[in-house]
């Protein structure tokens, strides 16, 4: 939530007192509770286009 702001639903189901998934819009984070390692899934019943795009730095290659 620091990253991405309040998010517009949180799970009922949590871990050390934090939720396990926050809905931004239509996308759903998925964090890991048992295991704490973090973000796992990214989740929406929507198609996504998640295209990563070169670094100019890289020359644009």
């Amino acid at each position: 939530m620091d990253i991405f702001g309040e998010p517009d639903d949180v799970s009922t189901m949590k871990s050390s007192g934090k939720p396990l998934i926050l809905k931004y819009r239509d996308i759903e984070l998925h964090f890991d509770g048992k295991n704490h390692h973090g973000l796992y899934l990214i989740y929406s019943d929507e198609e996504i286009d998640l295209s990563i795009t070169p670094d100019d730095k890289e020359g644009g290659k």
